[in-house]
Parts: C-alpha cells; structure tokens; sequence
C-alpha cells in the first residue's frame, strides 16, 4: 500500500506488456487497520490507493472488498470495520465511515469511460504524503483528484479553462463545495484533506 514503486513495475511488466487484456482492481481490503472507522485517515489511505491503482497500476475499475462490515470494536473502543458503510448485525445501529470519502471523491466526479491523464507525477515510498491524479471525463472535464496527507501544498493548473469548481473533504466535513466560478490556475491543499478539482 505504501511502495508506488511497485504499481510502476507492475504496469511496466504487465499492463503495458498486454495492451489486449484489461486489468481491474478487484478487491482491496486495509488489513491491518491503520485508523478507525471515524478517523479521517481511512479516507486518506483509500483515495491515495484508488489513485495509485488507477493511474499508476493501470487499472480500469476498482472495488473495495466489501460494501457493508459488522462493527469491529477493539479495546480502545474505536471501531476498526474496513467497509465503507459499518453496522451491527440487523441495521438498527448504522453509519458511513470515513473510508467511504475517500472512495466518493472518485465515484462521483470520475464516472465512467474518464481517461486517465497522466502527468508524469511519481511519489516515491520515502515520499508518498502528497498525491494529484487527473482525469479527462466523457462530457469533456477535467478532474483532479488531490491526497494530501502531509503539510499545506499549493498547486498551480495549467490549461485554458474557463469554470472551476472545487470540493474538499477533512475529518469534521466532508464533500463541502468550497468554490464554484471563474478558473483560477493556483490553488491551495490544506493538510490531511482530499481535494477534488473540476475544470471546463
């Protein structure tokens, strides 16, 4: 999870190899957890592995394991569910968790049929804290996906755009539209955020 290298070596070796095939992730799972199910950081690590497998590995699709979890409460009393959604046993007692953002910031402004626009950024293990993953949807958008899971970053965009619209998530709110106007080529990443960036 942590070794973008290897989603390189992987493409390379495979991907590339056989452009006839076509290669999906097809089930993911965070075991051990590292954050329970209402720290922000289940979020980060999934957004940062959704991008990473898409753009990096050359996957077409991604699946986390499983949908729905029983609620895992450890001894800290935290619950350590890897699902999106955590529940007891006959849905009286339900949430989402924080993991599901990291997914929603793809599945809801990355449909399907986007092509993956890769520019050359590479992270490396030793530096794997800020990650941006571009796409180009079917109705002609461009999306950026931004992990950030370190200090502040800026970022400058490039391109002729006119419009931008843009929706952060953080631990105490998540999927808030912060701006929607006039294309701006600079923008800031706050830390521990996963920013979302459309552009026409």
């Amino acid at each position: 999870d942590n070794r973008p290298e290897e989603r390189y070596e992987f493409k390379e070796l495979c991907v590339d190899t056989y452009p006839s095939l076509r290669f999906d992730m097809s089930e993911w799972c965070e075991l051990p957890n590292k954050s329970h199910t209402k720290d922000f950081k289940g979020a980060l690590i999934t957004a940062r592995i959704i991008g990473q497998d898409i753009v990096y590995s050359g996957c077409v699709s991604w699946t986390s394991w499983v949908a729905v979890n029983n609620f895992s409460i450890k001894e800290d009393g935290f619950d350590y569910s890897d699902a999106m959604i955590t529940a007891d046993f006959d849905f009286s007692d339900w949430y989402v968790a924080k993991r599901y953002y990291g997914f929603a910031h793809f599945s809801k402004f990355v449909p399907v049929d986007s092509v993956v626009l890769d520019f050359g950024f590479r992270p490396s293990e030793d530096n794997n804290d800020f990650n941006v993953f571009a796409f180009l949807t079917p109705d002609n958008k461009t999306v950026l996906v931004a992990v950030n899971e370190g200090e502040n970053q800026s970022v400058t965009i490039d391109g002729d755009f006119y419009t931008m619209q843009i929706i952060t998530s953080v631990q105490d709110d998540e999927l808030k539209e912060v701006y929607n106007g006039e294309f701006k080529n600079q923008i800031e990443i706050g830390s521990d955020s996963i920013v979302t960036v459309v552009v026409e």
